[in-house]
C-alpha cells in the first residue's frame, strides 16, 4: 500500500478538523482490508488507493456505520460530503446517502435503479425523504422510495418507475425572493486587540427554475490580511419551494489578496411558498479554530446554528470567523 496513505488522511483531517473534531486513535486498516480509516469525535474518513480520502459525519455518516461501512452495497465513499438544491449528500462507489431538513435527523441512502431514474427526474421528484423498502402485491414484489412530490418503486417484472403525488408542471416557475443578509466579521490579532467589520444588504430578485439565480455576492476585506468571500444562490423546484445555498470562503495571508485559503463552509436552507425563513451560521479559520461547542454537534451542520432556540449562546470560537445572519420571502409574483 502506497506510503503516503496515512499523510493523505492526516491533510483530510487538518481540512475538515473544524467539522470532524480531534481524532480518537490512530490510523487503522478497514475490515475489508484494502482501505484506512480515522475514526474522529464527529465523523470518520476513510481511504484508498482508487477513492482517496473521504469524510463523513452527522446522519449521513450515522446511516452508512448501520449498514456496514464499507463492507455494506455502497462500498468506499468517493466525496466528501456535497451541497445542492437537495440538501447534503455522499457519493458512493454503489449509491449515495441524503440528508435534507425535510427527513430531520435521519439520512437516506439510494443505490441500483431507483437511484439511476432519480438521476433522470429529482428536479420533479425532490429529495428522498424514505428508505428502500419492500412492498409485496398479489402478483409481484418489489421496493421503494417515496420522495418529496413522489414515489420511485421496481418490481422483479417491471424497472422503476415513476409516480407523482400531484402532476408536475414543467413551465417556467417564478418566485420572488427578497430579504437581507448581515456579516460579522473577525480577525483575531495574536498581539493587540481583534479587527472587527459588519456588513448588511439587502435583495429583491425575480428567481425562476429555469435558470441559475444569484441573490447577492459579497467581497470582504480586513486587517490587511483577511478576505472573506460569500456568495448566496438559489434554485426554485417546480412546487415554488426555493432551495437557497450560501456558499463562503475565508482566506488569510500576508495581504488582503491573498489566496490561502483557511475557511471553506457552506449551507443551504429551504423556504417553501409564502414563507420567511431565519438562518443564522458560521465560516470560520478551520486550521486555527476546530469547534469547541461539543453540545451542539447534534446537529450535522456544526457551522450552521438557529439561533431561535437555547443552543446559539454555547459558541465559542478562539480565531479568524465570520457570522452570516440571513432573512429571506419567498412570494408569488
Amino acid at each position: 500500500m502506497p506510503t503516503h496513505t496515512n499523510s493523505d488522511i492526516i491533510k483530510k483531517h487538518n481540512e475538515c478538523v473544524g467539522i470532524l473534531g480531534k481524532t480518537m486513535r490512530s490510523v487503522e486498516e478497514t475490515a475489508d482490508g484494502i482501505g484506512k480509516r480515522l475514526i474522529c469525535e464527529y465523523g470518520i474518513i476513510f481511504w484508498t488507493p482508487n477513492t482517496g480520502a473521504h469524510e463523513l459525519h452527522g446522519p449521513i455518516w450515522q446511516r452508512y456505520a448501520s449498514l456496514g461501512y464499507e463492507t455494506s452495497h455502497l462500498g468506499y465513499p468517493t466525496t466528501d460530503e456535497l451541497y445542492s438544491g437537495f440538501g447534503k449528500y455522499n457519493i458512493f462507489q454503489n449509491g449515495e446517502i441524503h440528508w435534507n431538513n425535510l427527513s430531520g435527523f435521519k439520512a437516506n441512502e439510494l443505490h441500483g435503479s431507483i437511484l439511476r431514474k432519480w438521476t433522470d427526474v429529482k428536479l420533479l421528484l425532490c429529495c428522498p425523504v424514505s428508505e428502500e423498502t419492500q412492498y409485496t402485491t398479489e402478483k409481484t414484489k418489489g421496493h421503494l422510495v417515496n420522495f418529496e412530490n413522489g414515489q420511485i418503486a421496481y418490481s422483479e417484472n417491471i424497472d422503476a418507475e415513476v409516480s407523482f403525488f400531484t402532476q408536475p408542471i414543467f413551465n417556467n416557475i417564478r418566485r420572488r425572493l427578497y430579504g437581507s443578509f448581515e456579516l460579522y466579521i473577525l480577525d483575531e490579532e495574536t498581539y493587540g486587540p481583534a479587527e472587527r467589520k459588519t456588513v448588511s444588504g439587502e435583495f429583491d430578485i425575480v428567481v425562476s427554475n429555469l435558470r441559475a439565480n444569484t441573490l447577492f455576492a459579497s467581497i470582504n476585506k480586513l486587517g490587511g490580511e483577511i478576505r472573506f468571500e460569500i456568495t448566496c444562490e438559489a434554485d426554485i423546484q417546480y412546487n415554488g419551494n426555493a432551495i437557497v445555498n450560501v456558499y463562503t470562503k475565508l482566506l488569510e495571508g500576508t495581504s488582503e489578496n491573498t489566496n490561502d485559503l483557511d475557511g471553506n463552509q457552506s449551507s443551504s436552507i429551504l423556504v417553501r411558498p409564502e414563507r420567511d425563513e431565519r438562518i443564522v451560521f458560521f465560516s470560520w479559520n478551520s486550521r486555527e479554530d476546530p469547534v469547541r461547542v461539543h453540545s451542539l454537534l447534534v446537529d450535522p451542520s456544526p457551522y450552521k446554528y438557529s439561533t431561535m432556540g437555547q443552543n446559539s449562546r454555547y459558541l465559542h470560537f478562539e480565531g479568524d470567523y465570520a457570522k452570516i445572519t440571513l432573512h429571506v420571502s419567498n412570494r408569488a409574483i
